[in-house]
C-alpha cells in the first residue's frame, strides 16, 4: 500500500511531569517543508501526554487512518511508546536516542515496528519522503534498519540553521499549551560514559537572534508556565549564554526556566544573571564525589570547587530553587562511596531536592557499548534500569534506595534537618549514619510495611514515588517525638515550630486523581481497625 498521510507523534510524559509539547515531529516537519517531496504527503503532528493511556492514544491514531506513522524513543516514554506500537496496524517507524545500538533488537521484539532511523531524523526523513515517492532506494539512505539490512548512520551533521523555526507554529496549533522545551544548541563538550549525550562530541548552535525570536514568541504567550532548556549544556558556551539569560531578564516573563548546568562554567557574571531571572529552577549533577566512579565515568568532579561555586549561587539566587543529582549504582562506586555523595549533598545549604536516578543505560553511551566491562545487570531490559555492577551488588543497590528514602524524609523538614545535622555533628557522624541509626530504634515502622518507594526522575514516575513517601510523611509527629526522646530532648529547642517547616511535597501541583487517592490513603488511616 502506497504511503500517502505520516503522523508524526509526540508522547511526552517526561520531565518534569507531563504535558509538555516535543520539539521532535515540528522539526522533522519544518525541514521536510522546505524540499518540493513533501508536497505529495499528508503530514501530520500529534501530542500526547501523561493524561492520556495506551488505549486513548492508540484509538486515536487508528480514527485518523495514517499509513505510517513516526515516534522519538526516548528513555522516559519509550515503555509507553512500544505498548502504542503493539497495537497499531500501519507502518511504524522509529528514531530518537533510544534506539542507537539496539536497532535489531528493537525490530525482534516489536513486530509491528518496520524501520528503525539511528542518529539525527532530520535528512533521513526527507529521504524516506523520496522513498516513498518512489525517488530512491531505501538501501540508499544512511542509518537505516529494516528485517532485511542495515545502513551505517550518516557521518554528515545537519546545519541547525537550515531547520525553519518552529515555535510561532507550536504556540499557534496549541494555545493553551503550559509546558514548551527550546534547544539552542545540540551537542555536549563532556564524554560521561552514563549519558548518549556524548556521541556527538561537536558543539553546534542555533544562530543567536533566531533564538531570542523564540523565546520572545513563547514568551508572550500568557498560558505557558514552564519552559525546558534541552542542551546538554547552556552555559559551556558562556558568552552566548550571557546574551540569553540577558534577553530573558528584559523581557522579564513569569514563567520558570528549567536549566541544567555545569558549575564549571559559572562564573560571577553569569550568577548575576541567574539572580534576575524571573524565576529559577537550576540543578546540578554531583553524581558521585569518590575519584574511582568519576574515572571510570569519564568525568571530572572537584568537590570542594563544586562546594565554593555552590555557596557563591546559593547566596545570591535567594530564591532559586536548586537541584542537585546524585547517579547510582556506577561503576567504580560502592554503597559506602554513595553515602559520601549523599552526606555532602546534605552539607550543601539551600538545596531544594537531591534527586536520586538510577543509572540507566542509555543505548549509545559508552557504559552501554562497554556493558559486559562494568558487569552491568538489568531490572528490565525496556528501560534498562541497572540492577547492580561488578563494585555495587543488588543488595548496595536496596540499601542505597533506603539512604535516599531518608535523605528524602531529612530534606522535607528543614527545622529536622537542622537537628539532625546537630546531633550527628555531636556523635562525630554523617548526617544519613544517624538517620539511620535512629530508624533503627523506631518503635513503629516508618514506611508501615509497604515497599520503600524509588525516585526514578528518567520516568517520571513521581506518582508511584510520592504515594509511597505518603506514610513516612504521616508518621512524620511520631517520628519528631521519637528523636526528642532518643536524643534526650537536647534539640528540641531547633525543633520548635516543626509542623511549619516543611519544603514543597508536591500538594501544590497534584493532579485531582493523585489527591482523591492521597485522601484514600488517608481515610483508610484514620479509620478503626475491626475484627471478627
Amino acid at each position: 500500500m502506497p504511503i500517502k498521510k505520516i503522523m508524526l507523534v509526540n508522547i511526552y510524559d517526561g520531565l518534569y511531569g507531563g504535558g509538555w509539547v516535543g520539539l521532535a515531529p515540528y522539526v522533522l516537519k519544518s525541514y521536510v517543508g522546505k524540499f518540493g517531496v513533501s508536497k505529495g504527503f499528508d503530514i501530520v503532528l500529534r501530542q500526547f501526554g501523561r493524561k492520556d493511556s495506551v488505549e486513548r492514544i492508540v484509538r486515536k491514531i487508528k480514527s485518523e487512518g495514517p499509513d505510517a506513522v513516526g515516534f522519538s524513543l526516548y528513555v522516559y516514554n519509550v515503555r509507553k511508546t512500544l505498548e502504542v506500537i503493539g497495537q497499531l496496524d500501519c507502518s511504524v517507524i522509529v528514531g530518537g536516542p533510544q534506539v542507537t545500538g539496539v536497532e535489531k533488537d528493537l525490530l525482534e521484539r516489536n513486530r509491528n515496528i518496520n524501520i528503525v532511523v539511528t542518529g539525527e531524523g532530520e535528512i533521513a526523513f526527507k529521504e524516506l519522503l523520496e522513498h516513498f515517492a518512489g525517488l530512491k532506494k531505501i538501501e540508499e539512505i544512511s542509518g537505516i534498519t529494516t528485517r532485511s539490512f542495515q545502513t551505517a548512520p550518516s557521518p554528515e551533521l545537519i546545519d541547525l540553521n537550515s531547520i525553519p523555526p518552529v515555535h510561532q507554529q507550536i504556540v499557534r496549533d496549541h494555545p493553551r499549551a503550559e509546558n514548551i522545551c527550546i534547544e539552542t544548541s545540540r551537542g555536549c563538550p563532556y564524554s560521561c560514559g552514563y549519558c548518549a549525550w556524548a556521541i556527538d562530541k561537536k558543539m553546534r548552535y542555533y544562530d543567536l537572534g533566531r533564538i531570542l525570536g523564540d523565546f520572545d514568541t513563547i514568551c508572550r504567550q500568557p498560558g505557558i508556565k514552564n519552559v525546558y532548556l534541552a542542551d546538554a549544556s547552556l552555559f559551556s558556551n558562556k558568552e552566548r549564554a550571557k546574551a540569553i539569560l540577558g534577553h530573558i531578564i528584559k523581557i522579564s516573563p513569569k514563567k520558570k526556566f528549567y536549566f541544567e548546568l555545569n558549575l564549571e562554567h559559572v562564573d560571577d557574571e553569569l550568577i548575576d544573571l541567574m539572580a534576575q531571572l524571573p524565576n529559577q529552577d537550576f540543578s546540578f549533577g554531583i553524581q558521585a564525589v569518590d575519584p574511582g566512579p568519576n574515572e571510570q565515568a569519564g568525568r571530572n568532579f572537584d568537590p570542594k570547587l563544586f562546594r565554593e561555586r555552590f555557596q557563591r549561587v546559593s547566596a545570591k539566587l535567594k530564591q532559586a530553587q536548586l537541584l542537585v543529582d546524585i547517579i547510582y549504582p556506577l561503576p567504580g562506586d560502592t554503597l559506602d562511596g554513595c553515602k559520601r555523595s549523599i552526606e555532602f549533598a546534605l552539607s550543601l545549604d539551600k538545596v531544594h531536592l537531591i534527586k536520586f536516578n538510577p543509572l540507566i543505560l542509555l543505548p549509545g553511551s559508552e557504559f552501554f557499548r562497554n556493558r559486559e566491562k562494568y558487569g552491568f545487570t538489568l531490572r528490565d531490559d525496556v528501560v534498562r534500569t541497572v540492577e547492580a555492577c561488578n563494585t555495587f551488588l543488588p543488595e548496595d543497590v536496596k540499601r542505597a534506595i533506603k539512604c535516599a528514602n531518608y535523605t528524602g524524609i531529612i530534606q522535607a523538614n528543614h527545622k529536622f534537618k537542622s537537628a539532625i545535622r546537630l546531633a550527628a555533628k555531636k556523635k562525630n557522624v554523617g548526617m544519613l549514619d544517624f538517620m539511620e541509626e535512629l530508624v533503627e530504634t523506631l518503635p513503629f515502622e516508618l514506611f508501615e510495611g509497604g515497599e520503600m518507594p524509588e525516585m526514578i526522575t528518567a520516568e517520571r514516575d513521581d506518582e508511584k514515588y510520592f504515594l509511597g513517601m505518603v506514610p513516612a510523611y504521616l508518621n512524620y509527629g511520631k517520628l519528631i517525638k521519637h528523636f526528642k526522646k532518643y536524643t534526650r530532648h537536647e534539640y528540641d529547642r531547633s525543633l520548635r515550630g516543626w509542623m511549619m517547616a516543611f519544603g514543597d511535597l508536591g500538594l501544590g501541583k497534584m493532579r485531582l486523581d493523585l489527591l482523591v487517592k492521597l485522601l484514600w490513603m488517608l481515610l483508610k488511616k484514620s479509620l478503626p481497625v475491626t475484627g471478627h
